[in-house]
This record gives C-alpha cells, structure tokens and sequence, in this order.
C-alpha cells in the first residue's frame, strides 16, 4: 500500500493573521486575570498622572 503525499499551499497572510489574533487574545486572558489578582488582593487602581 502506497501512502501518497499532497502539498498544501499555505497564506502567509491569514496565517499571520491568526497568529497575531491568538496573541492578543493570550495577552487580553492574562491581563483579565491581573485585574482579578488586583481586585482580590486590594491593590488600589492605578492613578493619572497629576
């Protein structure tokens, strides 16, 4: 039994795409996660700058 192969052709664009969305996607998870830590634990909201 022969096994046979096929190429994929790949869009480095929506690729790039995709990565860059699961990237933002981590980075709004984690920055949840700290407002949660903050709001547990106390910590005061951070202040404008006077």
């Amino acid at each position: 039994m022969g096994a046979t192969t096929e190429s994929v052709q790949v869009d480095g664009d929506k690729l790039m795409q995709f990565v860059f969305r699961a990237v933002d996607e981590v980075g709004a998870t984690l920055n949840a996660a700290l407002v949660v830590m903050g709001d547990k634990f106390g910590h005061p909201p951070s202040r404008p700058w006077r």
